[in-house]
């Protein structure tokens, strides 16, 4: 089973959409994310999600451009 320690945005204007903790092992789930940039002046940037998982190694990197 993947389990899913914390969930941890680089910034405020990302925000996960769903809270399922766990994935039973055998089958498969998405992670949805909202970025919203509404009333900021932000022009180009790349954000990033680190994700504390219970796998070797436990921390891994999503990153949006």
């Amino acid at each position: 089973m993947l389990v899913f320690n914390q969930i941890i945005p680089n910034c405020d204007c990302t925000s996960l959409t769903n809270t399922n903790a766990e994935i039973p092992t055998g089958k498969a789930d998405t992670l949805k994310f909202i970025l919203d940039t509404h009333g900021k002046d932000v022009g180009e940037f790349e954000s990033e999600i680190r994700i504390i998982t219970n796998t070797i190694p436990d921390w891994h990197k999503l990153k949006s451009y």
